[in-house]
C-alpha cells in the first residue's frame, strides 16, 4: 500500500528532488519507517506554459489518465511535482477518494500565516498566473517583474531543464533576488517552478525566498500521517 503518489516528469530533475527531500525531511531511522510513495514520471505531458499561452489542454488528458493510474493503485493522497501544472487543477479529475495535496494553495495558506504582504514570483509566465490569482484572493500584492528580467529567468529554467543547474544559474538567480527585494517591506519571493527548487541548497541562504517544494513536501509528509524532522520544520 502506497501511502502518497507524484506525478512528477515536469521536469524529471526536478522530480526527483521532491522525492529527494520527502525522504530527507521524514523522520525515519530504518527504511522500514518511510513513507511509500509512487512516483509517475510522465516526461511526455507537454509543455505547461505554451499549453496556457495556445489554450491546448492536451495535458489535462495526460494528469487525469495519472490521476486515474494512482487511484488505481489504491493512493489516498497525491501531489504534482510541477508549479505551473496547478493552473489546471480546477480541470482535474476530484474524487472523495483521492485526496490532492496542492503546491500553489499550501504556499500561498503559509505565506499569508508569516504575515506578508507582498510577493515576487519567479517562475515561467503560466506559473506565474496561478500563483497570482491565489495571492491576490488572499490580498497578498505580486510585485510584477519587468519583462528583460521575466525572459531572463524564463530562459534559465530551460536552460536547467536542458542542462542540469551550471554556475552561472547559482550566480544569476540570487543576485536578481537581491536587486528584487525591499529589505524595508515585509516582501518574500516565491520559486515559482521546480526548476528553481533545484538551486535552494547552493543559492538562496540567507535570502527572503520560500520554496513551495519545501511546502508541499512537509505538508505531505504530516498529512500521510509521517513526522517532519525537527531541522527541517521551519522552512
Amino acid at each position: 500500500m502506497y501511502d502518497l503518489g507524484i506525478i512528477g516528469g515536469m521536469g524529471p530533475e526536478a522530480t526527483v528532488e521532491v522525492f529527494r527531500r520527502i525522504i530527507l525531511y521524514a523522520k525515519a531511522d530504518e527504511d522500514q519507517e518511510h513513507m511509500n510513495i509512487c512516483v509517475l514520471n510522465i516526461a511526455s505531458i507537454p509543455d505547461r506554459s505554451q499549453a496556457i499561452n495556445t489554450n491546448n489542454y492536451e495535458l489535462i488528458i495526460h494528469l487525469n489518465k495519472a490521476i486515474e493510474d494512482l487511484r488505481q493503485l489504491g493512493i489516498k493522497r497525491y501531489i504534482i511535482a510541477c508549479n505551473t501544472a496547478h493552473y489546471f487543477v480546477s480541470k482535474l479529475k476530484k474524487y472523495d477518494d483521492l485526496i490532492f495535496i496542492d503546491m500553489v494553495l499550501e504556499t500561498v495558506k503559509y505565506i499569508k500565516s508569516k504575515g506578508i504582504i507582498e510577493a515576487i514570483i519567479l517562475g515561467t509566465t503560466g506559473g506565474n498566473l496561478i500563483y497570482k490569482r491565489v495571492l491576490g484572493e488572499v490580498g497578498i500584492k505580486v510585485r510584477p517583474l519587468d519583462e528583460k528580467t521575466q525572459n531572463k529567468i524564463t530562459k534559465t529554467i530551460y536552460d536547467i531543464k536542458k542542462n542540469g543547474v551550471r554556475k552561472s544559474h547559482k550566480d544569476f538567480i540570487p543576485t536578481v533576488i537581491t536587486e528584487l527585494i525591499d529589505n524595508d517591506l515585509e516582501q518574500i519571493c516565491i520559486l515559482g517552478c521546480t526548476e528553481l527548487s533545484l538551486l535552494k541548497e547552493v543559492s538562496y541562504k540567507r535570502l527572503p525566498v520560500i520554496d513551495p517544494v519545501d511546502v508541499v513536501v512537509i505538508e505531505a509528509i504530516k498529512k500521510c500521517g509521517f513526522h517532519v524532522k525537527d531541522k527541517y520544520k521551519a522552512i
